[in-house]
């Protein structure tokens, strides 16, 4: 389910991408859901708990 999850996220920003000229905001957002998805790639392994408090 996750893995869904995050190919929609991913296609929706490809859409943004073709549709913004400015790519500024897309990195901004890419990398906002690339950390997205390694946290939660963590913490359903159960691992790094101490690390993963913000």
């Amino acid at each position: 389910m996750l893995f869904s999850e995050m190919g929609k996220v991913e296609a929706h920003c490809k859409r943004i991408a073709r549709k913004s000229p400015d790519s500024s905001e897309l990195n901004i957002l890419l990398g906002s859901v690339s950390i997205g998805v390694t946290f939660a790639l963590r913490m359903l392994r159960g691992q790094d708990n101490e690390s993963l408090s913000i």
